[in-house]
């Protein structure tokens, strides 16, 4: 099953926090604790964290190719045929999924054509995010 976690960027250091989404703009920092049974943990919410609203991202529960798990609003490199493709994650209510962007649709338009995130995954790379690094995504 997936762990279902969220990070947001925090309002007052400036720093990334992960966590469970307690509001639109707190995150509730889990640390794992000992059952004290013998048989395992539990999370516990050690620390509220305000968080800008327009940074938080849900875990998609994949990891790219070094091991860097992927949130929506991470910038991601990949390969298709040979191309290197830049695109950002996002949520699709359409096809309820986390998706890519892959390429211009030039049969549609200028809209940007989306893949799944686990599409192509061997080749992914965690390059960035919307947040801290949108120039990215002009390449």
């Amino acid at each position: 099953m997936r762990e279902i976690r969220f990070r947001g960027r925090h309002v007052a250091r400036v720093t990334w926090v992960y966590g469970h989404l307690l509001a639109p703009n707190i995150i509730g920092v889990v640390k794992e604790v000992d059952n004290g049974d013998g048989r395992g943990y539990h999370p516990e919410i050690i620390e509220f964290c305000l968080v800008d609203r327009e940074s938080v991202g849900q875990y998609t529960g994949l990891k790219d190719k070094n091991g860097v798990e992927i949130y929506k609003g991470d910038i991601v490199r990949y390969k298709i045929s040979g191309s290197a493709i830049v695109g950002d994650v996002r949520w699709s209510d359409k096809s309820a999924a986390f998706e890519k962007r892959a390429e211009r649709s030039y049969i549609i338009g200028e809209d940007w054509y989306y893949k799944p995130v686990a599409s192509y995954l061997s080749s992914t790379e965690v390059i960035g995010n919307i947040c801290e690094n949108p120039e990215l995504l002009n390449v």
